[in-house]
């Protein structure tokens, strides 16, 4: 048994039961902790409610009996409970001290595949949902699938909330986290059957860190992300391409992205700019691209690259110049400029040779608002751009 001070809060750490036989064992005690190789047989003790300065318990061990008619009394800021695996035949905390006193509240399940009753998970979410000066919580692996009302999300002071490893499918059930105007940082990681993000998580102005690892059903990023202002760490960890809108290139300039992937033929992981992370992870879907009707240039004999088929039916990208000659490009361009002497290694366009079409040329940049020229190399935006088929 320890009963010592902890900058200058009096803490009591319970090895075994032997403590309970103790005379004012709770005196002056703000913080109880039960270390995770311990099992007590019930907690709390009458002794705990009674006290007039507990403040925090952290159950990181194993409770037989959670006494939750006491539990309920006991007013706490601060209550972390464990669930280890259910083959321990260890009681799981599904009650809650007084929640209009809480202020933290983590409660996470060790084991994904431990047994978790959903009735009484149902019960711990309603009870949650009057803890209304909650500043954190947790609740992580306890295959939550849904809330119990669409009012679940009213914490007016919350600024962390951690939702890792659940079952949560269905969007809609985090439509209400919009209403958390303080929330600085959401992890919503492996919650593996989850494909998208509702839309109003975009109404979060005050998050900063957005945490989706191990999401890999994931197929698309909110469309309006790039509104959130505050927004400078998004974690995600998906296996495939994914819609990613063009807003993200709207992020603050010093936002990072932490991407991880695992058995991924596009493997990567690391900090990265949202640009990076847009042109390279973005799903470009397969749109057949419009081409205008043009006569074969008449300068076409003459243009500075000489192979790019000015031939009836070819299509071409064509480039505009300012003062110049439009600058023309087609796969056959493409191909030559890869095996040429301006083609070496360091060249723009030395790229696989999978190239069938002109659109395939242009996707392969990764960024559908910008391009390089082949005759400068400098960028082009997409309003100087057409794609043209020559007749």
């Amino acid at each position: 048994m320890k009963n010592y001070s902890v900058n200058g809060r009096a803490e009591l750490t319970i090895n075994s039961e032997n403590i309970f036989k103790r005379n004012n064992y709770m005196k002056g005690v703000r913080t109880v902790y039960i270390p995770k190789e311990v099992t007590v047989n019930e907690f709390p003790t009458q002794e705990m409610v009674n006290s007039p300065t507990l403040k925090n318990v952290y159950i990181m061990g194993r409770v037989r009996k959670f006494r939750g008619d006491l539990l309920k009394k006991l007013k706490l800021e601060s209550l972390t409970g464990i669930i280890h695996p259910a083959t321990d035949k260890i009681g799981h905390i599904y009650d809650i001290s007084e929640p209009s006193v809480l202020k933290k509240l983590r409660i996470e399940a060790l084991n994904s595949k431990a047994y978790l009753d959903e009735v009484n998970v149902a019960s711990l979410l309603k009870e949650v949902s009057k803890a209304k000066n909650l500043e954190s919580l947790t609740l992580d692996g306890l295959h939550i699938s849904k809330f119990p009302d669409a009012f679940f999300f009213q914490f007016p002071k919350l600024t962390r909330l951690s939702l890792r490893g659940n079952w949560i499918r269905d969007p809609n059930e985090l439509n209400g986290i919009h209403r958390l105007k303080d929330l600085e940082m959401l992890d919503l990681s492996y919650n593996k059957y989850l494909k998208r993000l509702p839309d109003s998580i975009t109404k979060l102005k005050k998050l900063e860190s957005l945490k989706l690892f191990g999401v890999r059903e994931l197929e698309s990023l909110p469309k309006n992300i790039g509104n959130m202002n505050g927004l400078f760490n998004l974690g995600v960890g998906h296996n495939k391409k994914i819609n990613i809108p063009e807003s993200i290139l709207k992020l603050n300039e010093h936002a990072r992205i932490d991407y991880s992937s695992e058995g991924s033929n596009n493997s990567r992981n690391g900090k990265m700019k949202p640009k990076y992370y847009y042109n390279h992870w973005r799903l470009i879907p397969n749109v057949p691209i419009r081409y205008i009707n043009q006569r074969i240039p008449n300068n076409g004999a003459s243009n500075s690259i000489s192979y790019v088929n000015f031939k009836t039916g070819n299509t071409a990208m064509r480039i505009k110049n300012n003062n110049r000659s439009p600058t023309y490009m087609t796969v056959n361009t493409f191909k030559r400029l890869a095996n040429t002497a301006q083609g070496n290694s360091t060249h723009i366009y030395k790229r696989r040779n999978d190239v069938k079409n002109i659109h395939d040329v242009y996707s392969l940049n990764g960024n559908t608002n910008v391009f390089i020229n082949p005759m400068t190399t400098k960028m082009v935006k997409r309003s100087n751009i057409d794609f043209v088929k020559f007749v």
